[in-house]
Protein backbone atom coordinates (compact mmCIF):
# COMPACT_ATOMS: atom_id res chain seq x y z
CA UNK A 1 0.00 0.00 0.00
CA UNK A 2 1.30 3.43 -0.97
CA UNK A 3 2.15 5.73 1.93
CA UNK A 4 -0.13 8.78 1.96
CA UNK A 5 1.19 12.31 1.69
CA UNK A 6 -0.53 15.50 2.87
CA UNK A 7 -1.57 16.20 -0.74
CA UNK A 8 -3.47 12.88 -0.83
CA UNK A 9 -5.91 14.10 1.85
CA UNK A 10 -8.43 16.81 0.98
CA UNK A 11 -10.42 18.40 3.83
CA UNK A 12 -14.09 18.67 2.84
CA UNK A 13 -17.56 19.43 4.11
CA UNK A 14 -20.81 18.00 2.83
CA UNK A 15 -24.25 19.53 2.48
CA UNK A 16 -25.06 18.19 5.97
CA UNK A 17 -22.31 20.58 7.23
CA UNK A 18 -20.17 17.65 8.42
CA UNK A 19 -16.38 17.93 8.46
CA UNK A 20 -14.58 15.24 6.54
CA UNK A 21 -11.62 14.15 4.45
CA UNK A 22 -11.47 12.83 0.93
CA UNK A 23 -8.77 10.30 0.10
CA UNK A 24 -8.96 9.33 -3.54
CA UNK A 25 -12.63 8.71 -4.24
CA UNK A 26 -13.53 7.80 -0.64
CA UNK A 27 -14.96 10.37 1.78
CA UNK A 28 -14.91 10.04 5.56
CA UNK A 29 -16.87 12.37 7.85
CA UNK A 30 -16.35 13.07 11.54
CA UNK A 31 -19.35 11.84 13.55
CA UNK A 32 -19.27 11.41 17.32
CA UNK A 33 -15.53 10.73 17.28
CA UNK A 34 -15.82 8.05 14.59
CA UNK A 35 -15.51 7.96 10.80
CA UNK A 36 -18.79 7.94 8.93
CA UNK A 37 -19.08 7.05 5.24
CA UNK A 38 -21.97 7.37 2.86
CA UNK A 39 -21.35 4.44 0.54
CA UNK A 40 -24.41 5.10 -1.60
CA UNK A 41 -23.47 8.82 -1.82
CA UNK A 42 -27.14 9.72 -1.38
CA UNK A 43 -29.33 11.38 1.21
CA UNK A 44 -32.22 9.45 2.74
CA UNK A 45 -34.58 11.28 0.36
CA UNK A 46 -32.67 9.99 -2.71
CA UNK A 47 -30.90 13.22 -3.64
CA UNK A 48 -27.14 13.10 -4.24
CA UNK A 49 -24.85 14.21 -1.40
CA UNK A 50 -22.71 17.20 -2.34
CA UNK A 51 -19.19 17.94 -1.08
CA UNK A 52 -16.72 20.81 -1.38
CA UNK A 53 -13.37 21.77 0.08
CA UNK A 54 -13.36 23.48 3.47
CA UNK A 55 -13.00 27.25 3.28
CA UNK A 56 -10.48 29.34 5.19
CA UNK A 57 -11.42 29.52 8.89
CA UNK A 58 -14.75 27.81 8.13
CA UNK A 59 -14.36 25.32 10.96
CA UNK A 60 -11.96 27.65 12.73
CA UNK A 61 -8.26 27.93 12.08
CA UNK A 62 -8.11 24.54 13.78
CA UNK A 63 -10.96 22.33 14.93
CA UNK A 64 -10.60 22.66 18.68
CA UNK A 65 -11.30 19.90 21.19
CA UNK A 66 -13.05 20.41 24.49
CA UNK A 67 -11.00 20.25 27.66
CA UNK A 68 -13.04 17.72 29.63
CA UNK A 69 -11.31 18.71 32.88
CA UNK A 70 -12.26 22.39 32.44
CA UNK A 71 -14.84 23.20 29.75
CA UNK A 72 -13.92 26.92 29.93
CA UNK A 73 -10.53 26.05 28.38
CA UNK A 74 -11.78 25.43 24.84
CA UNK A 75 -9.00 24.48 22.47
CA UNK A 76 -6.80 22.92 25.13
CA UNK A 77 -6.57 19.36 26.34
CA UNK A 78 -5.45 17.52 29.42
CA UNK A 79 -3.62 14.22 29.16
CA UNK A 80 -5.78 13.11 32.09
CA UNK A 81 -9.03 13.53 30.14
CA UNK A 82 -8.84 10.14 28.45
CA UNK A 83 -7.17 6.76 28.66
CA UNK A 84 -6.90 6.72 24.85
CA UNK A 85 -3.78 8.94 24.56
CA UNK A 86 -0.88 7.30 22.72
CA UNK A 87 2.38 8.45 21.16
CA UNK A 88 2.15 9.48 17.53
CA UNK A 89 3.61 6.72 15.33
Amino acid sequence: MKELNADDVIWITNDNAELGVRIGNKCFFLYKGESLTYDDKMHDNGTPMMIRTVGKLEFGECVHPLNRDDYTKKGTVSLGDSDRWEKMP
